[in-house]
Order: structure tokens, then sequence, then C-alpha cells
């Protein structure tokens, strides 16, 4: 069997059916690498996909039992933005592009100060072009992590917008005026 964990995290090994002392150990051949371990359950922190065996040690003259084997599946975390860089600042009615910088992997943005609240839809990639705006809105981003692993940590960024000015409609005065007036 496999299990899979994110870096950083352990799992915990049980080895089912018998009792006895156990013996525990990394690679594919039961027998070479043991580690500590004497109980049926071992807790492990691989750095990197690992393969792990287990067996009863056996009482003399009984050889140890036959081990049998189970692979931990280590899936890296998704790396955070750092920074979303693009206008801070923008006239009614425009857009802006936002730009999450230093994440690796799917990009997943929102809206609100709250990350992982108001997901847009698409938004996948580190850019983002917002529609355009007629009030102030946060945006948030963050990199969406493979199982087992979870997002990363999001960022925001708060768009500010001016409304633009209202041109006049008419021009008041007298139209017709003599020559040397005003």
């Amino acid at each position: 069997g496999v299990n899979s964990i994110c870096l950083g995290t352990s799992t915990t090994l049980t080895a089912n059916g018998t009792s006895g002392i156990y013996e525990w150990g990394t690679g594919t051949t039961v027998g070479l690498n043991p580690i500590a371990g004497t109980t049926n359950t071992i807790t492990v922190s691989p750095t990197s996909t690992t393969t792990y065996w287990v067996r009863v040690k056996g009482t003399f003259p009984c050889p140890d039992s036959a081990g049998i084997t189970r692979t931990v599946t280590v899936t890296g975390p998704p790396v955070a933005p750092t920074t979303i860089t693009g206008t801070n600042s923008i006239c009614s009615g425009t857009s802006t592009i936002l730009t999450a910088t230093a994440g690796l992997g799917t990009y997943e943005w929102g809206t609100g100060a709250t990350v992982g609240s108001n997901i847009i839809a698409g938004a996948t990639s580190n850019t983002y072009t917002t529609p355009n705006l007629n009030s102030t809105t946060t945006y948030w981003v963050r990199v969406k992590g493979t199982s087992p692993c979870g997002d990363s940590a999001g960022i925001t960024r708060t768009v500010t917008v001016t409304a633009a000015p209202v041109a006049p409609t008419t021009i008041t005065g007298t139209n017709s005026i003599c020559s040397g007036t005003s």
C-alpha cells in the first residue's frame, strides 16, 4: 500500500496481524537498513518518498517472519506568493492587472479580506486582470496545494477606486453680446 503525506508532516505506520517484537527498516529489501522501533507502530517523517518494511523477530531457533512493505509518498507543499504588484489606485470604470510574485504552482484568486472566500472562477495564473471597477476592492491570491498538502498562505491587495470627474452638462450665460462688453 501507499501512504501520502505533505513534506514536513509525519504518518504512523501500523503492522497488523501478530504479536511479538517487531523490526522496522527502509527500502524494498526486508532485513536491510533497519531503523528504531520494536512495536507494531512507528511514526515516520520522511523528507522524500520512502519505502518501509516490517517483520516480526523470530525466537531461536525460529527465523524472523516474512516482511511486508509500505511506501510513504512525500509531496512538497505549495510555495506561497510573497507580493502582489499592480496599480494600487485606479479611476472608476477602469481595470488593472495584478501579478503575484514568488509563488509556484496553480494560483487561486478571490475578493475580500478573507483568503479563501469569494473565489474567482478561472483565475488560475499568477496574473489577474480585474473587471472595470466602480468601488474599492480587496483581492487575495494563494497557490493551490496538491493533495495531501493544503493550499499556501494567501496575501491581499486593495485596489482603491477614485470617482471619475463628472463633465458639466451645460454652460449658461448670454450667448449674444455687444462688441466691447462681457
